[in-house]
């Protein structure tokens, strides 16, 4: 039942929210490992082209299940909002991960509610949960996440701490 999930969704990002880091969930994470492997997963039956690129592997120490989260949550949107046949890009140059792709701009009323919880734009696809889920994640772990425009794609980038916080 759709309802039903979507309540769900909805209170597991609530109490995440509230849920602080801890060390005995941090974990060395490669993050080129981490990429190969979801790129792997949503290529299969996949009609964009998705290209990885790793200038530079790196590690972070983070919960995986949240990285990978996060990550799979942002690929998916590039996905699901890009023209079939186009091209998603994905580079990882640390300490900046990139995910391009060519659909179209994000609508003002998406960036104007940027991270707040059922924000649809004018799709109601999904439960609306998604970039609330990434930047509550990046929040807790002192990520910088910018959306942008540039040179006719989207641009998600989320750039690491370089320096233990």
């Amino acid at each position: 039942d759709h309802l039903a999930r979507v309540i769900s969704a909805y209170l597991d990002w609530s109490r995440f929210q509230t849920k602080p880091a801890t060390i005995e969930n941090l974990f060395a994470i490669s993050l080129d490992e981490l990429f190969t492997k979801i790129v792997g997963k949503r290529r299969i039956g996949c009609s964009q082209q998705i290209v990885y690129q790793c200038e530079l592997n790196s590690v972070i120490f983070a919960n995986q299940d949240e990285i990978m989260q996060l990550f799979t949550n942002l690929l998916d949107n590039a996905i699901k909002y890009s023209p079939k046949n186009s091209a998603i890009n994905l580079k990882l140059a640390w300490p900046v991960v990139y995910i391009e792709n060519e659909g179209m701009p994000f609508p003002a009323t998406v960036l104007e509610r940027l991270g707040m919880p059922f924000n649809f734009g004018d799709s109601e696809m999904g439960f609306g949960l998604g970039l609330a889920w990434v930047l509550s994640i990046c929040r807790k772990y002192k990520f910088e996440s910018l959306i942008a425009r540039v040179e006719e794609r989207n641009r998600v980038s989320i750039t690491f701490p370089t320096t233990p916080t």
